[in-house]
């Protein structure tokens, strides 16, 4: 990515997330999720792993890398396929909802 322009480094995490309740499963359960981001020049931070120290993050205006842990994982494409998974599952009756959920 050398020679890319600036303008034309932008990325995208992906997480595909697929529970099979046997290997026939006609309907599995999907969730996905995605962060979007750009790729730096050069990396920032020491935290997470792989691209994290280049993956930029415009809304929070640091990388990946930068980021404290427990902000990343609600923020990451992996934290978002997750939770829409077990939306999922609570919705169709899989899992049961919570407390919190249950009482409002």
């Amino acid at each position: 990515m050398q020679n890319v322009p600036d303008h034309a480094r932008s990325a995208t995490f992906v997480c595909a997330l697929v529970l099979l309740e046997h290997d026939l499963d006609p309907m599995p359960t999907i969730a996905t999720g995605s962060w979007h981001g750009e790729i730096l020049r050069e990396p920032r931070g020491s935290g997470g792993f792989g691209y994290d120290p280049l993956f930029f993050v415009p809304g929070r205006n640091c990388t990946a890398a930068e980021l404290p842990e427990g902000v990343k994982n609600t923020l990451s494409h992996r934290a978002q396929a997750t939770k829409l998974l077990f939306e999922q599952l609570r919705t169709n009756g899989q899992l049961p909802r919570s407390r919190a959920t249950a009482s409002t």
